[in-house]
């Protein structure tokens, strides 16, 4: 339980063994009348190169984009919102070496939406969607290449 050694913080995480192991983010909140979650698996590998489907910034949803960089030197990232009438670079933002960064896409964009991010050193993300007043939510990585 992450919140038992950073409480009350944004954080990445990079998981490392020399035997295989399964890694998942989850998240839980409490909602009126019980608790909200949702769960990802981890990205296997860091890309330059991450897309991520369905997103929306309009209907009172909030879509997050959190990007994690495990180099040793700052990352740019370009991100695009892939739509109906193509793509849009919406915006371009640098990571730090061993740092997350996360942008709240409706800050930049409105509208349905799928992401492409493109980075100069590899990076891992995620793409986390809430609505209802964050009654509810998911999240999903991207498939990189």
């Amino acid at each position: 339980r992450l919140n038992d050694v950073v409480d009350g913080a944004d954080v990445a995480c990079a998981v490392r063994s020399d035997t295989p192991v399964v890694a998942e983010r989850t998240m839980l909140w409490a909602v009126p009348g019980g608790r909200a979650g949702h769960a990802t698996v981890g990205m296997t590998a860091a890309a330059r190169e991450v897309f991520l489907p369905e997103g929306c910034t309009a209907y009172g949803f909030e879509t997050w984009l959190l990007l994690q960089n495990p180099g040793a030197s700052e990352s740019s990232v370009t991100v695009h919102a892939m739509t109906s009438s193509g793509e849009k670079r919406i915006a371009a933002v640098k990571v730090a070496a061993g740092a997350r960064r996360t942008l709240r896409l409706n800050d930049y964009y409105q509208g349905n939406l799928s992401i492409r991010v493109a980075a100069s050193l590899p990076v891992s993300v995620e793409r986390a969607v809430y609505w209802n007043g964050r009654s509810g939510g998911t999240c999903s990585i991207g498939y990189s290449r």
